[in-house]
């Protein structure tokens, strides 16, 4: 007998694979378009695979629908955790795995979200009851009372198989700024693409005051010559009032030439050789205190 199962992570997903296979052949759907941003996506999914192909179990890739789950829950952005915004989302998510189910003429269908402790067990139960009803499936969810140690015994395995584990359920509105901001300090970290995406959530969570990009002077050369970068600032009225943002970004350093000069006891110099192509950044984040000043802040003080 077979069983489409919806999977929102390798974590949440695998010890329940295990317990199902017990009465079902599995089959795993991977569909989850509120997970952002898409190195995130990816992550997660790979978990996933890796797992299915450890396990030699069927896994389907759905659509990364990110634009049309952010369509649907336009409206909802301010919306607490376990709130409506999640509600859609459970039920998209959900009708996209019954319609699959349908699809491959599977009769029974379930899915990985109701393991978390975040989410709540009897919202997804009459989202899962009501679409068994309306395409003549049956809904497999386990009993609140099984919960906890369904959540317990998953984490114990999730650690057992080193999964990749997230610290947030997926979407944008659950990502929280300063984690993001933490786990992309480095350097080497925070380039284009990343720093486009913290512009994005900026904008989506708080809504951006102010943008400036500019050029500027980062370095001389022995000679006197100036080496340029740019400083862009992001100004935003955040978790901890009016915050600004700023990226320096300096041309990467990838070999130095040591100038000597033959004469005793003269100054020995050093010209830095940067690359025309490749960067580093350095992000600072700051706060605008009651005297009108900005003021930076320690990133790893932030919560």
């Amino acid at each position: 007998m077979k069983l489409l199962l919806h999977i929102c992570c390798a974590p949440c997903g695998a010890y329940l694979i295990k317990e199902l296979q017990k009465k079902f052949q599995v089959i795993i759907f991977f569909y989850n378009p509120n997970i952002w941003p898409k190195e995130e996506y990816e992550k997660r999914l790979n978990e996933v695979k890796k797992f299915c192909q450890k396990e030699k179990i069927k896994l389907i890739e759905g659509e990364d629908e990110n634009d049309f789950w952010f369509e649907k829950i336009r409206g909802f952005e301010k919306e607490p955790e376990g709130g409506e915004r999640c509600k859609i989302c459970f039920q998209m998510r959900l009708k996209k795995t019954a319609e699959k189910a349908l699809e491959l003429g599977i009769k029974n269908f379930s899915t990985s979200l109701a393991i978390s402790p975040y989410k709540d067990l009897k919202t997804i139960k009459k989202i899962g009851d009501n679409l068994a009803q309306k395409f003549s499936l049956n809904f497999v969810i386990f009993q609140e009372d099984k919960k906890k140690d369904f959540w317990q015994k998953s984490r114990e395995f999730s650690k057992k198989e080193n999964f990749y584990h997230q610290n947030y359920c997926g979407c944008l509105y659950s990502l929280n700024l300063f984690k993001y901001l933490k786990n992309n300090y480095n350097r080497n970290i925070m380039n284009d693409t990343k720093w486009e995406n913290l512009i994005f959530m900026l904008e989506e969570k708080f809504g951006i005051l102010n943008r400036n990009k500019e050029k500027i002077e980062v370095a001389k050369t022995s000679q006197g010559e100036s080496i340029f970068g740019e400083k862009e600032t992001l100004e935003f009225s955040g978790p901890q009032g009016k915050m600004k943002i700023e990226r320096i970004g300096r041309p990467k350093i990838v070999d130095k030439k040591i100038l000597s000069t033959k004469r005793i006891g003269g100054k020995v110099a050093v010209d830095y050789i940067y690359s025309d192509e490749e960067k580093t950044y350095e992000v600072k984040i700051y706060k605008l205190d009651e005297n009108g000043e900005w003021q930076e802040i320690n990133l790893e003080s932030l919560t």
